[in-house]
């Protein structure tokens, strides 16, 4: 053999010792030994010297072979046992032998030694393999078993029912759902088909696992998964089914595994049921919405109206006070005039909150006209600060302005701006002291480089920070002016933050107690849109007349991509002309964007007449242009509509403009 034996010989006599040795490498056993006499000897080789085998005298003067043998079976019991004697009875060899010898030899016959010792290390190696393969097995049993009961821990606790299926369509086996929803019971299911699990005993030809299998079948076949959402009637439930292959790639080649592919079916019938409701709720809300639009509508319509039948008699009413104190109607004493001038004070309040309840009604109906224009904004900021003079001057307050001289002009309408002005500047005179300051300055705005920043800073009192929120709804007041004697409506800032958001801004405060408040607004910057200030008036007119009268607008915006300016400025004055045709009715407008050379067109249409223009212009695209060449990618065009899409002009020229770019 070729392994080299480690051989543990108990053997007293040496000469008995070498014939041993002699009769092995006789038979060209490779082997090395090692020769003990005593117990303790024995035990201490069989620990340090590791033997493949033992050979062992039967008789020795303080140990004996049998003892030998117990203690190797009990500590090393895969060591294989050979007895080397002298002498030994029948009944004793099968002691031996029963006691876990591999064999036994007589000294007188050595020639028998090199077959036993073969064997016998033969057998001690097959016992070794057969052991390793015992344990091996265990170690597969164990992992099914544990794998098993993952599958009924996890699996089972799924809520979804989990069909493995084979490569002929049949259950291998499913999780315990199927008996959760009375189908079956989990041993019963192996061999079933689908169709016979979901809906045994059915033979309806027109049943939808009958369409739906074969094709989720062929599907697999191709590797691809399949999904399918049924009311099933049978079974009563709303069922969302997948079919997936176990590996991806094995149905497509081909391979045939036991496992090859997994069925999903989970039970949606609550989500169903939840969306429907949900879609209920949906529509009552818009309803309800409807209902308070319409109340709302109703509300400020009877303000507007109550507003202008007020103000009629309230001049009147006025214009005799004044009369009266200015003596046309006869001579007065000082407890009349004392009289007639609070009056006239509180026909002024209430002809200011009659205005302001007619701009908010304006505001809050869409349906406050605005003049978008090009502002200085230096010429507003100074008309808004003088109109306030005399007052401040009376108080010892300065009034700073602080406006560069480079920085750009807006886009918005200022009389509103000057509306804007004055409602903050008197606001932050009702909370400065004598001697206090306030500022107006005006910067570009460092988060959006399109808008300018403008600021009504004051050194009053300041605003609490829980107060923060609340300054701009409508009819609150914060506690604390300086000037209660003359108590405001609580509409102003309401109507500012209108005003500032109708002019595409927006606006917020910051405030410290004790040290002051500014209230900032943006407003977007022209410069750079100089040209364009046409298209942006003429939106604003024709959104504003659709919002009057009730009407659908349609933006469209068309572009040509292409590189070469000569070819694009070509490509937009066809464009041009053939737009001319499309957009044909006398309401359309056609106009350009020059700075960023896009035609824009408004027409009164909804969306399915949108869509319908919009085919139209694609189809002659496609005449007039290259033949052969995807016009599309060319020229691209993008639109949206007033009220289905966009509620607001700057809705309504974004989302055209996200979709031209799309």
């Amino acid at each position: 053999m070729d392994k080299e034996l480690r051989i543990l010989m108990l053997e007293d006599t040496s000469t008995d010792a070498e014939l041993i040795e002699r009769a092995l490498r006789k038979n060209d056993i490779s082997f090395i030994s090692k020769r003990v006499e005593t117990k303790e000897d024995f035990i201490s080789g069989l620990r340090d010297f590791a033997p493949d085998l033992i050979l062992s005298d039967f008789r020795l003067p303080t140990f004996d072979g049998l003892e030998a043998l117990n203690i190797t079976t009990k500590e090393f019991p895969d060591v294989p046992f050979i007895l080397v004697t002298g002498a030994l009875g029948e009944e004793r060899a099968v002691e031996v032998l029963k006691s876990g010898a591999s064999d036994y030899v007589l000294k007188d016959k050595l020639s028998g030694l090199p077959h036993a010792v073969l064997r016998a290390v033969r057998e001690a190696e097959e016992k070794r393999e057969r052991k390793k393969a015992e344990k091996a097995l265990q170690e597969s049993f164990m992992l099914i078993s544990r794998g098993k009961r993952e599958w009924e821990s996890t699996v089972d606790s799924i809520p979804q029912l989990i069909c493995l299926i084979d490569c002929q369509g049949c259950i291998l086996r499913t999780n315990r759902v199927v008996e959760q929803w009375n189908l079956e019971q989990v041993v019963n299911v192996k061999c079933k088909t689908l169709h016979e699990l979901l809906h045994p005993g059915c033979a309806d030809s027109a049943c939808y696992i009958e369409s739906f299998w074969p094709m989720a079948w062929e599907k697999l076949s191709n590797g691809i998964p399949t999904e399918y959402e049924v009311n099933d009637r049978v079974i009563g439930r709303y069922l969302y089914i997948q079919v997936r292959p176990i590996l991806p790639g094995i149905c497509k080649r081909g391979e045939e595994t036991d496992s090859y592919a997994v069925v999903v079916v989970r039970d949606i019938t609550e989500s169903k049921q939840a969306m429907e409701r949900l879609r209920e709720y949906a529509t009552e809300l818009e309803r309800a919405n409807q209902e308070l639009r319409k109340i709302d509508e109703i509300k400020s319509e009877f303000v507007s109206i109550a507003s202008h039948e007020l103000r009629t008699p309230l001049a009147a009413i006025k214009n005799a006070v004044q009369l009266i104190l200015k003596g046309k109607t006869g001579e007065i004493n000082e407890n009349q005039t004392k009289f007639l001038l609070m009056a006239e004070r509180n026909i002024n309040r209430l002809t200011n909150l009659l205005n302001n309840l007619l701009d908010l009604s304006r505001i809050e109906s869409g349906k406050i006209w605005m003049k978008f224009e090009e502002i200085d904004l230096k010429g507003p900021i100074e008309f808004s600060l003088s109109s306030f003079k005399p007052q401040t001057d009376g108080r010892s307050i300065q009034l700073r302005m602080d406006v560069p001289a480079e920085l750009p002009s807006v886009y918005g309408d200022r009389e509103k701006l000057e509306q804007i002005l004055i409602n903050l500047i008197g606001n932050a005179i009702k909370f400065t002291p004598e001697g206090g300051e306030i500022s107006v300055s005006a910067r570009p705005f460092h988060e959006n480089k399109n808008m300018v920043a403008i600021s009504v800073r004051d050194s009053g009192i300041g605003i609490p920070e829980d107060e923060l929120e609340k300054v701009f709804e409508k009819f609150h007041q914060v506690e604390g002016s300086l000037t209660r004697t003359v108590a405001g409506t609580g509409l102003g800032l309401a109507i500012t933050k209108g005003l500032v958001e109708a002019s595409h801004g927006s606006i917020w405060v910051e405030s410290e107690i004790g040290k002051g408040s500014t209230f900032t607004f943006t407003l977007p910057i022209s410069e750079g849109e100089k040209r364009d200030l046409r298209f942006r008036s003429i939106l604003d007119r024709e959104f504003q007349r659709a919002k009057e009268n009730h009407a659908s607008l349609t933006l469209f915006l068309i572009e040509a991509f292409e590189e070469d300016t000569n070819v694009k400025e070509t490509i937009l004055k066809q464009m041009e002309e053939l737009s001319k045709k499309c957009f044909c009715r006398s309401a359309d407008i056609l106009l350009k964007r020059e700075r960023e050379r896009i035609l824009a067109s408004l027409c009164e249409a909804d969306i399915k007449g949108a869509q319908v223009i919009r085919q139209r212009f694609e189809e002659e695209l496609q005449k007039n242009f290259a033949e052969g060449k995807d016009i599309s990618s060319v020229i691209k065009m993008g639109m949206a509509t007033y009220p289905e899409e966009a509620l607001s002009k700057r809705e309504l020229f974004r989302k055209a403009r996200e979709r031209l770019r799309g």
